[in-house]
């Protein structure tokens, strides 16, 4: 049945942004490379990852240093960049949950884990995994910007 059976097939090829546990890693707990091209005039940008479910995320253009995002408002300055084909590279760091976690605990009320929670039982029990959405689940933005206070989407 459905969300109660768990079967080990072959990695997938590429992961999309979205959730990575829908796209064949349900139990994944490592780190998660995206790669990506774009088109850029020259000028000035920032790039924001306003939704992920990652405790951290690392990114670099064209090779450069590393940038973390990890608090609001979730963007990054990348500098001025040139005419041309640019690479970015991000990095969303894993965490066990859905390895080692509670996935069996329904209640999506829980704010604290200890061992009681991996012994649940009555309405808070479910065959199903419970398994929690993982990755950069919404489309980086990278914008442009113009002065401090203005930026023009891309």
């Amino acid at each position: 049945m459905p969300g109660k059976k768990a079967t080990i097939t072959e990695l997938p090829i590429t992961i999309n942004f979205g959730d990575f546990t829908a796209q064949g890693l349900p139990f994944y707990a490592g780190n998660i490379k995206y790669v990506v091209e774009f088109d850029a005039e020259e000028g000035n940008y920032g790039i924001q990852i306003s939704k992920f479910r990652a405790p951290l995320l690392k990114l670099s253009i064209d090779g450069g240093d590393w940038q973390r995002i990890a608090y609001a408002p979730y963007e990054v300055n990348l500098g001025h960049l040139e005419q041309g084909l640019h690479r970015l590279e991000l990095i969303a760091y894993g965490n066990r949950v859905n390895a080692f976690g509670t996935v069996h605990n329904c209640d999506e009320t829980t704010e604290w884990y200890g061992p009681n929670e991996w012994r649940t039982e009555g309405e808070r029990f479910a065959y199903e995994y419970q398994i929690k959405k993982m990755g950069v689940l919404k489309t980086p933005i990278i914008f442009q910007t113009f002065s401090i206070n203005q930026k023009e989407r891309l």
